[in-house]
């Protein structure tokens, strides 16, 4: 009887064992492992700050950014979506403004596009929402 139990008992601790290394093995490989391997770092060829334009200026329309950046850059495709929302009245849209320069021969494939997207919370309780498209070659 002595003999049948010992060896239930080692059963016991040896599985119990099994299961704390299996949960370290886990918690290593999502602590030290996982984080670096899903890392998604993203180079910008653009060296210019979107989010320094945008605050330059007080208000602007999306002709006006439209413009302020090809004039400044000479991209030669912008996109520019302009959307306020107001969150004190359960988020009604208050102003939509919408500007695209493309030129009369354009092929969107040959041109490398940077998206950039901002959002501005203001305390009149406005939420002003930039979405940015450039394209250059």
């Amino acid at each position: 009887m002595e003999v049948i139990s010992m060896k239930s008992q080692v059963l016991i601790i040896s599985s119990y064992l099994a299961v704390i290394l299996m949960v370290l093995t886990t918690l290593i490989y999502m602590v030290f492992i996982l984080p670096f391997t899903t890392i998604r770092i993203e180079t910008n060829s653009l060296s210019l700050d979107m989010y320094q334009i945008l605050i330059s200026r007080g208000e602007w329309t999306a002709e006006d950014l439209a413009n302020t950046l090809i004039r400044r850059y000479k991209f030669e495709y912008v996109n520019v979506s302009i959307i306020t929302y107001d969150i004190l009245r359960n988020n009604s849209i208050v102003y939509r403004d919408y500007a695209v320069y493309i030129p009369v021969e354009f092929d969107k494939t040959s041109l490398i596009i940077n998206r950039y997207t901002f959002s501005i919370l203001y305390r009149n309780g406005y939420y002003k929402q930039y979405v940015i498209e450039v394209g250059y070659k």
